[in-house]
């Protein structure tokens, strides 16, 4: 298993494959077209990934009695729920992105931004390499220098401590296949990309053969 260490258990799924470590976490890797990977997102990983818990707050641990050790880098710094309806031709694509009211204890220690209020940014990378923003419009700009347009000002949190980020409604991908989707927060542009609190939740690629 690639980087792992004290695996106890391993389980094969078709183009994925999943480890279970000493420490009671859940690790995936390989094709996540479907999301199977419990990491949030809809992108493939070649290394293994903690999966989240049923609420997206946290990694998944399978035996809490016995001490975590997992390093911080392996921890996401934004954790969030990605959700995906359609196929390429007609994709809906959003995300709940949880903020630093999130308590997951000494593992997050320093990979949450406490307080707010937050902007949220919502990024893609074209196949040809450009950068478009989508802005308080819904509109997507190529980015061309300066400031990080945001996507929402000063986001406030519902009762279960998310906000929902709609991105695409039945948009047609089929001419960007290769297009990767990035979403992050911060309390302006800079704060979140020194913090390095952006994840990347899906990438354009053909509709998998059922």
């Amino acid at each position: 298993m690639p980087g792992l260490t004290g695996v106890t258990k391993f389980a094969a799924g078709l183009s994925y494959s999943l480890a279970l470590t000493s420490d009671g976490s859940l690790w995936a890797w390989g094709d996540n077209a479907y999301g199977q990977l419990g990491n949030g997102g809809f992108v493939s990983a070649l290394t293994p990934q903690l999966a989240i818990n049923e609420t997206v707050t946290g990694t998944l641990d399978l035996n809490p009695t016995v001490a975590n050790n997992i390093p911080p880098s392996a921890i996401p710094r934004i954790i969030l729920g990605a959700r995906r309806i359609g196929a390429l031709a007609s994709l809906t694509l959003g995300a709940n992105v949880y903020f630093g009211a999130i308590d997951l204890g000494a593992l997050a220690a320093g990979s949450f931004a406490a307080g707010g209020p937050y902007n949220v940014y919502v990024a893609a990378v074209a196949p040809s390499g450009g950068i478009y923003l989508l802005d308080v419009n819904r509109n997507w700009s190529l980015y061309s220098g300066g400031p990080l347009p945001e996507y929402v000002s000063n986001a406030t949190l519902d009762a279960t401590q998310h906000y929902y980020v709609s991105i695409l409604d039945g948009a047609d991908l089929t001419s960007v296949i290769g297009a990767r989707f990035l979403v992050g927060y911060g309390t302006d542009d800079q704060e979140m990309l020194t913090a390095q609190r952006y994840r990347e939740i899906y990438v354009a690629q053909p509709d998998p053969v059922q």
